[in-house]
C-alpha cells in the first residue's frame, strides 16, 4: 500500500479537495451504503452492490434485491471485475484515492438503516411490490441502471403466442466434439474428492508442459461421461483450472477452455461455473486468445447462457461486445457458437437493450441478408429478441430494418426449402414487433413492397408464416384505416384487391 493512500471514510470526513459522494457516477455507488464501491459484486438479479453490504442485507433475512425487488434465489455473489476496474480508473483520472470497503459492523448498520426507513423490506416475507416500485422511482440509481429489470411494452394487437418463433435450438456448442473415448480414457470412474484434489494439484503445476498435460487429461476425462462432469465441477478444481484459460501457452489455453466447455454442458454445473468467476476469463480469451481457444470460449458462453440465472450476469460482465467481434471475424464454428450465445443472452431484456446500444443490429441484419451465411436464421431470432425492447426497435428503424427484412422475404419467396420457410417466418415475426402502433412502419413497409410478399405468404407459406403474415396485414390495414384518405394515399386499390384474395379485409371497405 502506498504511503499516499488514505482510508475512503477519511476522504469525506477530513478532505476538502476530493469529490463528494453525490459527485461520483451513479453506477459506482452502492445502493445500500450510498457510498462508492470498493469490492462490487453482482447478485442473481443483475444488480451490483458493495460485497459486505449485500452480505449484511442477506444476513438480516432479506431475500429480495433492494433495487428491483427480484427474488434472490441464493446468497451467492459474483465479483464485478469490470465495474471495479472502471471505479479504480475513474479515481486515478480524478486524482482520488480508491474507495475502501466498509467494516462489517458499518455494512450491517447501513443495511439496518435502510430497513428502518423502508417498510417495503420490513421482513423477508413482508415485501410489497407496490411499495418497492414507488420507492424505486425516487432512486436515480435504479432509473439509470441498464441492468435492472427492463419492462418491455408488448404489441397491443399481437400476443406473444402469436409471434413465437419455432426454431430447433442446439443445446451444445458446435465446438464440442463428443468423440469416442480413447483407449486409455476411463469412462466409468469414481469421481470423489481424491480425484478432484488430484486434478487440482496437477493443474497448479508450474511447468507449462505439465499444465497442458493435466488440462488435456481433464478435457478427455470430461468428454463423454455426464457423471464425471458433474463430480469434477468442484470449487477446488475450478479455482485451479480458470487461471489456465488466460495462459500465454496455446496448448495450455486451448485444452483448459475445452475442458471448461465439457464441464459446462451439464445443467447442474452452469450456475456453479459462472459463480466461480469463469466469465471474465472467457471474455479475455475472446478478446486476445488463440483462435481455437476463442472458438471454445464462444462455445462455453453459449453453454452457460442456456441457464436463465446466468444471462444477466454474463451481459453485465461484458461478454456481448467480444461475442459480436467473433461473429464478424472468426471461423465458421466460432461464429455459430457466438451467434447462439448472443441469441440466448438476448432473451434477457437488459441484454437486448445492450445489443442495440453496442451496434449489433446492422451486423445481424447483414448476416441475415447474406445468403452465403450459415447463421442468417440465428441472426433473425436474435433480432426478434432485440425488437422486444424499445431501444432495439429504435435501432432497427435507424438501420432501415423494414426494407432489409422485406428483402429477405423476397429472396426466400421462390425457395420452398424448410430453411427458407423458417427465415420467412422469422423475418415476419420481427416485422410484427416493429409494427406495433407505428405509422412510420406502414409507410416503410409499403415503400419496400411488403404487402404483395405478405399476401403470397398467406397463400403459400408454412402454418406459422401464414398466421404471422395474416396478422401483420391486418395490423397494416388497421393502422392505415386511421389515416385520413388512406385508401388513396397509402394503399393502392390493386393491392387491396390482393388482400381480398388472401381472405383479408381492405381499409375502410369490405368490397375489395
Amino acid at each position: 500500500m502506498s504511503s499516499g493512500w488514505r482510508p475512503f471514510c477519511s476522504l469525506f470526513r477530513h478532505s476538502t479537495t476530493t469529490a463528494k459522494p453525490q459527485e461520483w457516477p451513479n453506477e459506482f455507488i452502492c445502493p445500500i451504503s450510498k457510498l462508492p464501491m470498493a469490492d462490487p459484486v453482482i447478485v442473481c438479479s443483475g444488480q451490483s452492490y458493495e460485497r459486505r453490504c449485500i452480505e449484511a442485507w442477506m444476513k438480516l433475512g432479506q431475500s429480495r434485491c433492494y433495487v428491483n425487488g427480484t427474488q434472490l434465489l441464493n446468497s451467492a455473489v459474483i465479483s464485478n471485475l469490470a465495474l471495479k476496474t472502471a471505479i479504480f480508473n475513474w479515481c486515478q483520472g480524478a486524482g482520488l484515492a480508491k474507495p475502501s470497503a466498509p467494516e462489517p459492523e458499518d455494512a450491517m448498520n447501513y443495511a439496518l438503516k435502510l430497513l428502518n426507513h423502508n417498510t417495503a423490506f420490513s421482513s423477508a416475507n413482508g415485501y410489497h411490490s407496490k411499495s418497492l416500485l414507488n420507492f424505486g422511482r425516487s432512486q436515480t440509481r435504479s432509473e439509470n441502471n441498464d441492468d435492472a429489470n427492463v419492462r418491455v411494452s408488448e404489441p397491443s394487437s399481437v400476443s406473444s403466442q402469436d409471434i413465437s418463433v419455432p426454431f430447433p435450438l442446439a443445446t451444445k456448442p458446435y465446438s464440442f466434439s463428443s468423440q469416442p473415448a480413447e483407449a486409455h480414457e476411463v469412462n466409468e470412474v469414481s469421481c470423489d474428492s481424491e480425484l478432484v484434489a488430484k486434478f487440482a494439484a496437477r493443474l497448479r503445476q508450474s511447468q507449462a508442459l505439465e499444465q497442458e498435460e493435466a488440462a488435456s487429461d481433464l478435457r478427455k476425462q470430461t468428454r463423454t461421461n455426464s457423471k464425471t462432469r458433474i463430480a469434477l465441477c468442484h470449487p477446488l478444481l475450478l479455482s485451479a483450472l480458470l487461471p489456465l484459460l488466460t495462459s500465454r501457452y496455446s496448448g495450455v489455453q486451448i485444452n483448459a477452455v475445452a475442458a471448461l466447455v465439457n464441464i459446462s454442458l451439464e445443467k447442474e454445473n452452469k450456475v456453479s461455473v459462472v459463480r466461480a468467476g469463469a466469465v471474465p476469463c472467457l471474455i479475455e480469451v475472446l478478446k486476445s486468445g488463440h483462435p481455437e481457444a476463442q472458438e471454445h470460449a464462444a462455445g462455453a458462453i453459449f453453454s452457460l447462457a442456456l441457464s436463465d440465472e446466468n444471462k444477466i450476469a454474463i451481459g453485465v460482465l461484458g461478454a456481448i461486445p467480444p461475442l459480436l467481434h467473433i461473429l464478424r471475424t472468426n471461423e465458421e464454428r466460432g461464429k455459430l457458437d457466438a451467434a447462439m450465445a448472443l441469441y440466448h443472452l438476448s432473451s434477457a431484456p437488459s441484454n437486448g437493450s445492450k445489443l442495440a446500444k453496442v451496434g449489433a443490429v446492422p451486423i445481424l441484419l447483414g448476416l441475415a441478408q447474406d445468403e452465403r451465411s450459415k447463421i442468417g436464421s440465428k441472426a433473425l431470432i436474435t433480432l426478434y429478441n432485440i425488437a422486444a425492447t424499445s431501444e432495439g426497435r429504435k435501432a432497427l428503424f435507424d438501420a432501415n430494418a423494414v426494407a432489409t427484412l422485406v428483402d429477405i422475404l423476397a429472396k426466400h419467396q421462390k425457395n420452398r426449402s424448410t430453411s427458407s420457410e423458417e427465415m420467412q417466418e422469422q423475418a415476419v415475426a420481427v416485422l410484427l414487433l416493429l409494427s406495433q402502433n407505428n405509422l412510420r412502419f406502414v409507410s416503410l413497409a409499403m415503400q419496400a413492397g411488403a404487402v404483395d410478399l405478405l399476401v403470397s405468404l398467406c397463400e403459400h407459406g408454412n402454418t406459422g408464416a401464414k398466421e404471422k403474415a395474416s396478422t401483420l396485414l391486418n395490423i397494416i390495414r388497421e393502422i392505415s384505416s386511421n389515416e385520413e384518405e388512406c385508401s388513396d394515399s397509402i394503399l393502392p386499390r390493386a393491392q387491396t384487391r390482393r388482400w381480398g384474395r388472401a381472405g383479408l379485409t381492405g381499409p375502410n371497405s369490405t368490397t375489395f
